[in-house]
C-alpha cells in the first residue's frame, strides 16, 4: 500500500519569542509535489553588532518505510544589512543553513523554499533486532546515549522501572513498546506546565509534549537504546492509513516533534507517543534531528557569538 500525498494548500503563521526577539514564521504548501515557502522575521528589540541564524533545510530521507525526496531549494531575498550565507552538517548530520547578519537593522527578513514529495509503505511490525545491542553498535551511537539538560540520566527510581520493563526481553521492538507503554499509562500530559525537561516530568508524573519527549528518550537511553529527537512540520489534513482497517490520523499543520530509536535490522525507527509507531504520515516533512528537543529547535539565534535562551510559543 503506498499512500501519496493529494493536493494540500495551507496557511500557518506561528509566533515564538526568543529573549525578546519577535520571530515570526509563515508557510504556504501547495500541489501534488508539495512546494513550500517559508518566509521567517526577526524583530531585533535593541541594538546589537552581530546577528547569527542557523535553521534545518529539508533533506532526502528513508527509514524503511517513509521515503521523502526534497527536488529541489531556493533562497529568496534576504533583508536586514550585510550578510554571509552558508550551507552545512551539524553533528548529527543535519542540513543547515548559516546566516551572518553584521550590523544588523531592527528588523531581519529571509525567504526559503522548496519543494518535496513523500509516501509511505506500510510493513508489518516485525524487527527482528536483537536485545541488548552490542558494544559495536553502542559505540557507534554514542552521541545518542549521552545526558543533556533535558534528558538526565542517574535517577535511581527511574532505572529500576527500567530494568524491570527490559527484564527477560531480546528484542529492541518489544522492549520500545514496553517503555513507550509505561509513559502512556503513567504520564499526564499536561501542555501548560512550564518544565520541559525529562526528569522533572517523570518526578511530577506529569509533563508537556516536549518534556514527555524527553522522558522516552531518558527512558531508552537507560535501556543502552540509541534514541534521538526529530522535528517536523506537517500539512492540515486528515491521513488514513488502511491495510486490513482504516485508521484515521488527525495531525494539526505546523511544527510537529517525535522520537526515533535505533534498530539494527532497520536503523532509525520513529515513535510518536500521540499517534503512529514505526512510520510518520506522509504530509509531514522531516526537517532534522537531535539530541534532545531543545536540538532541534526550527530556527536558533546567536547574537554576538552567544546562543540565545528559547521559548517558543505557538498560536494557530
Amino acid at each position: 500500500c503506498i499512500v501519496n500525498i493529494k493536493r494540500a494548500i495551507c496557511l500557518l503563521t506561528l509566533f515564538f519569542m526568543i529573549c525578546g526577539f519577535n520571530i515570526s514564521t509563515n508557510f504556504v504548501f501547495q500541489s501534488l509535489d508539495v512546494k513550500v515557502r517559508f518566509t521567517k522575521r526577526i524583530k531585533i528589540p535593541y541594538i546589537i553588532d552581530g546577528l547569527k541564524v542557523e535553521f534545518f533545510i529539508p533533506d532526502n530521507y528513508t527509514n524503511g518505510v517513509n521515503i521523502q525526496k526534497i527536488s529541489s531549494t531556493t533562497t529568496g531575498n534576504i533583508l536586514g544589512g550585510q550578510f554571509t550565507q552558508t550551507t552545512f552538517r551539524d553533528k548529527y548530520g543535519n542540513k543547515k543553513m548559516r546566516i551572518v547578519f553584521k550590523n544588523p537593522v531592527n528588523e531581519v527578513f529571509i525567504d526559503f523554499a522548496f519543494t518535496f514529495s513523500s509516501r509511505v509503505t506500510p510493513r508489518r511490525n516485525n524487527f527482528p533486532s536483537r536485545y541488548p545491542l552490542g558494544p559495536i553498535k553502542l559505540k557507534k551511537f554514542k552521541k545518542y546515549l549521552y545526558p543533556t539538560s533535558k534528558t538526565q540520566l542517574g535517577n535511581l527510581r527511574l532505572k529500576s522501572i527500567v530494568n524491570l520493563l527490559t527484564k527477560n526481553q531480546n528484542n529492541v521492538y518489544k522492549v520500545a513498546l514496553r517503555i513507550l507503554s509505561w509513559i502512556q499509562k503513567n504520564i499526564i500530559h499536561s501542555p501548560n506546565v512550564r518544565y520541559d525537561d525529562g526528569l522533572t516530568t517523570f518526578l511530577n508524573g506529569r509533563g508537556n509534549y516536549k518534556g514527555i519527549l524527553n522522558l522516552a528518550l531518558i527512558m531508552m537511553r537507560h535501556a543502552k537504546l540509541p534514541a534521538r529527537a526529530v522535528k517536523g512540520i506537517s500539512i492540515d489534513k486528515q491521513y488514513y492509513y488502511k491495510n486490513n482497517n482504516i485508521l484515521l490520523l488527525n495531525y494539526p499543520k505546523g511544527y510537529h516533534s517525535w522520537i526515533e530509536v535505533f534498530f539494527p535490522s532497520r536503523s532509525w525507527v520513529p515513535f510518536d507517543l500521540f499517534s503512529s509507531y514505526f512510520f510518520i504520515p506522509d504530509n509531514m516533512v522531516r526537517l532534522g534531528c537531535g539530541a534532545d528537543t531543545e536540538e532541534i529547535k526550527d530556527i536558533q539565534v546567536f547574537t554576538n557569538g552567544y546562543n540565545t535562551t528559547s521559548n517558543e510559543n505557538f498560536f494557530f
